[in-house]
C-alpha cells in the first residue's frame, strides 16, 4: 500500500466522487430529475450543456477533479486531529465542504447555481454527507495500512 497522504487522499477522494456518481444516478431512477455532479463539472468548465459525450465526459472528469482535491484537503486536515469519530469528521466535512460551495454561489451571484429548487439543494446535501462518509472511511482504512 502507498504510504503517502496526498495519493490517500486522492485515492479517497476518487472514490468519494465514484460513490456520489452512484447516487446521483440512483436517484435519476427515482425520479430525480434536477443536476448532478455532471453538471457541476461542466459550470465548473464553463462547458455548454449540450448533452453530448464529450460535454458529459469533461463534465464528469471535472467533477472527479473537484472530489480529489477535496479528498486531499480532507486527508491533510484529519491527519491533525485524532483517529477518533472518523465518520463523523467526514460528515462534517462533507456538510462545510456543501455549504461553501453553495455559499460561495451565491456571494458571487451565479444565476446556474442560484435558482436551484429545494429538492436539488437536499440532493446535493446527502450528496455531500456520502461524499464525506466514503472519503473518511476510505482514508480510515488506507491510514490502517500505512502502519
Amino acid at each position: 500500500m502507498i504510504k503517502d497522504r496526498l495519493i490517500n487522499g486522492a485515492i479517497a477522494g476518487a472514490a468519494g466522487a465514484v460513490v456520489q456518481n452512484l447516487y446521483a444516478a440512483a436517484a435519476r431512477l427515482f425520479g430525480y430529475t434536477g443536476p448532478g455532479y455532471i453538471t457541476y463539472g461542466k459550470i465548473v468548465l464553463a462547458i455548454e450543456d449540450n448533452g453530448g459525450l464529450l460535454s458529459n465526459s469533461l463534465g464528469l472528469v471535472s467533477h472527479l477533479v473537484w472530489d480529489i482535491i477535496v479528498g486531499i484537503l480532507f486527508a491533510y486536515i484529519i491527519s491533525s486531529t485524532t483517529s477518533r469519530y472518523y465518520i463523523w469528521k467526514g460528515m462534517l466535512y462533507g456538510a462545510a465542504v456543501w455549504y461553501l460551495i453553495k455559499a460561495g454561489a451565491t456571494i458571487f451571484k451565479i444565476p446556474i447555481i442560484m435558482g436551484f429548487y429545494p429538492e436539488t439543494v437536499v440532493f446535493f446535501f446527502i450528496g455531500a454527507l456520502i461524499y464525506g462518509l466514503v472519503v473518511s472511511y476510505s482514508l480510515k482504512v488506507l491510514d490502517t495500512r500505512l502502519v
